[in-house]
Parts: structure tokens; C-alpha cells; sequence
């Protein structure tokens, strides 16, 4: 007789994509080329989650931090970043990683190497915009990936050169917000960016930040993390507040802010919280292995257990896995 067959059980992960971290004798620092993925959560002390975390894959080339990334029907692709720390190490490569049967494949480059910068996926195509360009330390210039082609074209310029920003989409439209100017001034704008028409400005957030996050829940967009100046202009501190923008209202409303630092750190949503993670303080220069969870229902932050290193400059994005 023929055995039944067992159905392969599904489920939306977390998944962290690259980063780097302190070597463990601390003497030097050392990219990573490790995709990791939540297996599952055990109970510790109180609210405290352990995470189990299981390899899902490796990048094909080689480690990549300051990269960006963008999921399409449930396929990874990373774009850029850097491989190590020269100002000609900028990566201009993109891969598209399918986690049904652990593939990759190499996809047309980009025009140029981009570190620092943000890429998010609309309609039928991914936009990179802005970041590091090689002997630039930022850049308004954004192109777009053509899904069904494998090619990449010229679209509309940010209105300033950006680095450190981050982008989500929301209704069809594309947002930008924050991020680092020419001369290093953390800003407080808020784009809405069409790629063949000029951006349109927005109601700027409560206060400046770059090397932040923003997601989209529920409609709305959630900016943590990063760091701003400090008074006076000199030098960056820790950015730790908290808010929601309303495109409907064109407003922002602060939350309860990050009860730690998130410099350079991963975000992802994922069972209606916001998950927050690694990056460094700015103030200790120490990094965080560390996952906040942000409860909308309740309003506060959660600690969600921690990453399998400390790991900064990272991706993280949610993904069915088999």
C-alpha cells in the first residue's frame, strides 16, 4: 500500500540578511554573508522570548553590509551594499534569492554601486534611491528595476542627495523619510516620490534622524531608530523617539519612544507588531543584539528576544519559508 504523504507545513518568518559584526576576540569587525530565520520563539524569564535561529542561506558573492532589500511575491532581492570598507568596495550587484528551493540568481547591476541608500518594491518594478556612490557620500539619483525585464532605467532625482534614509510604499505611493544631506545635517522631511514627476514634500517629522527604519502597518508609517545632532550641531546622538505618520491627515504623532538605541539596525512587521532590531548605540558605540516588538494595541515596546549576533548595518524582512 502507498504511504500517505506528509504535507510540508509553511510559515512566515523572520528573516535577517546580512550585517556586520565585532569579531569575537573584539579586535576587528567582519561583514557577514548569513541569511538567518526565526525558527521559533521559547519562553524565558517574564515577557522575554528566546529565539531559536536557523541558517536559511548564504549570499552567493561573498558578505554585504549597508545593502538594501526588497520582497516581491515572496522573493528576496539584495542589492548593493558593501563587501568591505574602502570607498571603491561599494557593490552595484543584485541577486534574487527564492526560499521555496534555496536558489539564487544573479540579476542585472545596478548603474552604480550604492551603500546607505534604500530600495522598495512598486508595482512592477524595485527603486533604489539615493545613498553613497562610491567618492560620493550621498546621491540624489534613483533607478528602477524592471521585474519582468532584468533591466534598470534612469527615474526622477530625489530633490537633495540622501544617504541613510529609509523608504517604504504605502497605497501606491512612495515614501522617503530622513536621512543624512551633503554635509551631514540628519534631516526631518518626508517625500512622497513619483519616478517620473518631482517629489512632493510632506508634513517634515517631529525631529531629524538618519540610519533609521520606517515600515508600513495598518496604513500608517512608523519611523524608530537612528541617530540626529546634537545641540548645537555638533556631533550625533542617539535618536530614540517614536512616531506615526497619517497620509490621510498629513501628520505625525509621537509614540513611546525605543527604550534602547537602534543605529543602523533591521525592521520588519510581522503578527501586527513592529519588529526593531540590532544596529549600535551612538552614544556607547556599542552594538545590540537585541529585538524590540512594538504592540499598536497596547502602545509600548516589548523585548522579543535577541539576534544570533550583534549585528549592525543589517536587513530584515518577513518570508514564508518551507
Amino acid at each position: 500500500a502507498q504511504l500517505p504523504c506528509r504535507v510540508r507545513s509553511l510559515q512566515e518568518v523572520l528573516v535577517v540578511c546580512g550585517g556586520e559584526k565585532v569579531t569575537s576576540n573584539l579586535a576587528a569587525r567582519k561583514p557577514s554573508r548569513h541569511l538567518w530565520f526565526a525558527h521559533r520563539y521559547l519562553s524565558a524569564v517574564g515577557l522575554v522570548k528566546q529565539v531559536e535561529w536557523r541558517a536559511l542561506a548564504h549570499f552567493p558573492d561573498g558578505p554585504r553590509f549597508r545593502h538594501a532589500i526588497a520582497v516581491v511575491g515572496n522573493i528576496l532581492y539584495v542589492l548593493g551594499g558593501k563587501r568591505y570598507y574602502g570607498v571603491h568596495d561599494t557593490l552595484a550587484s543584485v541577486y534574487r534569492y527564492e526560499p521555496m528551493d534555496d536558489s539564487w540568481e544573479r540579476l542585472a547591476s545596478m548603474t552604480c554601486g550604492r551603500s546607505h541608500f534604500a530600495a522598495v518594491a512598486l508595482g512592477d518594478f524595485i527603486y533604489a534611491l539615493g545613498g553613497s556612490s562610491g567618492e560620493l557620500f550621498c546621491t540624489d539619483t534613483v533607478e528602477g528595476y524592471d521585474l519582468a525585464n532584468d533591466t534598470w532605467r534612469r527615474c526622477q532625482p530625489l530633490p537633495m542627495a540622501l544617504c541613510g534614509h529609509a523608504a517604504c510604499a504605502l497605497d501606491g505611493a512612495l515614501y522617503v523619510s530622513g536621512g543624512c544631506d551633503e554635509v551631514s545635517q540628519c534631516q526631518a522631511s518626508l517625500l512622497r516620490y513619483d519616478p517620473s514627476a518631482p517629489a512632493r514634500l510632506l508634513a517634515p517629522m517631529n525631529g531629524p534622524r538618519a540610519g533609521h527604519v520606517m515600515e508600513e502597518a495598518g496604513g500608517q508609517l512608523y519611523v524608530a531608530g537612528g541617530l540626529c545632532q546634537r545641540d548645537g550641531y555638533t556631533g550625533y546622538k542617539d535618536q530614540l523617539a517614536f512616531e506615526v505618520y497619517s497620509p490621510k491627515l498629513n501628520i505625525w504623532v509621537l509614540l513611546n519612544p525605543l527604550p534602547r538605541a537602534h543605529v543602523v539596525g533591521g525592521a520588519a512587521v510581522l503578527g501586527g507588531e513592529l519588529l526593531v532590531l540590532g544596529g549600535y548605540s551612538r552614544e556607547t558605540y556599542q552594538d545590540t543584539h537585541l529585538i524590540h516588538a512594538y504592540q499598536p494595541g497596547s502602545r509600548r515596546w516589548i523585548t522579543r528576544g535577541t539576534l544570533p549576533h550583534a549585528y549592525t548595518d543589517l536587513q530584515a524582512c518577513v518570508l514564508t519559508v518551507p
